[in-house]
């Protein structure tokens, strides 16, 4: 109600500066509560899944049992007005992950229906609360501790959160097709030793990822997969996925084609213009097919509309034939 809105308010305003809330800073009961409805915002690899993962951990822990909760990256061409308003009627909680800014968002928020958490604060600069990459980097599980005003998280649930999401991180980046950049050039054993000093190298070749996936799978806050094709789903994972990286597949499926960091991907990625090419072509075919068929079926029409009107006109001719003979 009023008092959780003032509450984010006040949040609003230190967390653009400092990040954190302190506790005289809030009123009385000021904790979001359940059904949550939750949108997190950022721009591609300013840590947006993490905040995405932890947010969804967060709902799952403070949800009662039985509460139906649905957690999706939705894709911009299908994040929309109506999808939104529709899921806010429904009695679930939902933590939804974009790209897009809509402008509906804010009034959304003002009205008290979502909460807005932002991984890139240029973009969102109306969220509640926005992530800093740079201290994320310097310390993932100090992160957790800024959410637990809140969503009123008790000490206990604040240190499971903490392991879950230190797992979450191992996993994150020294697996799949989304992986830390730095190990996907190590994986296809690239020349690394420039990076290993930067605050998000990820280390993952000190880490033993077939116990951190048992861990984690085995964790008491669900996990709730996306893209189970690029990323992580179940124990096992990490060699499958990370095979393929080995083989000089990059980010997303493209061509990791040189040992290169190319802004905030690594590798120049050929292959996706190819794909790119390919995917145009293809839509171009299917387009002239579609065209092919609906002529076709104009043809078929029209050749039955002529061929019923030939019928009509004999069978009526016909008939004046047999009045003529009658008479």
């Amino acid at each position: 109600g009023a008092t959780v809105l003032n509450t984010l308010n006040v949040f609003f305003m230190h967390s653009t500066t400092t990040h954190s809330v302190r506790k005289n800073d809030l009123l009385v009961d000021p904790f979001l509560t359940p059904p949550f409805r939750i949108i997190q915002i950022g721009t591609p690899r300013s840590a947006s899944t993490f905040q995405f993962q932890l947010l969804d951990a967060i709902v799952s822990l403070k949800s009662p049992t039985g509460l139906e909760i649905k957690s999706e990256h939705i894709p911009a061409r299908k994040f929309n007005k109506r999808k939104l308003n529709k899921d806010i009627k429904q009695n679930f909680s939902f933590v939804y992950k974009t790209h897009k800014d809509l402008r509906i968002l804010k009034t959304l928020q003002r009205q008290r229906k979502i909460h807005i958490f932002a991984s890139s604060a240029s973009l969102v600069p109306y969220a509640i609360y926005h992530q800093d990459r740079d201290r994320l980097e310097q310390c993932t599980i100090c992160e957790i501790e800024k959410y637990q005003p809140l969503f009123g998280l008790s000490n206990k649930e604040v240190n499971m959160l903490k392991r879950h999401m230190e797992l979450f991180s191992s996993i994150r980046q020294c697996c799949g097709e989304q992986m830390s950049k730095y190990e996907a050039l190590r994986l296809s054993g690239c020349d690394v030793s420039n990076y290993v000093n930067k605050p998000d190298y990820p280390h993952c070749e000190d880490k033993d990822l077939i116990d951190i996936e048992l861990e984690f799978h085995a964790s008491p806050i669900p996990f709730h997969p996306n893209n189970p094709d690029l990323n992580w789903e179940k124990p096992g994972d990490c060699a499958r996925l990370n095979e393929k990286i080995s083989l000089g597949t990059g980010f997303n499926g493209r061509d990791l084609s040189s040992c290169e960091i190319d802004g905030i991907f690594a590798g120049t990625f050929q292959r996706s213009h190819k794909n790119g090419k390919v995917e145009e072509e293809n839509k171009i075919e299917e387009k002239k097919k579609g065209e092919e068929i609906k002529l076709e079926k104009k043809k078929k029409f029209k050749k039955k509309r002529k061929g019923n009107k030939k019928k009509k006109f004999k069978k009526k001719r016909k008939g004046n034939k047999k009045k003529k003979f009658k008479k």
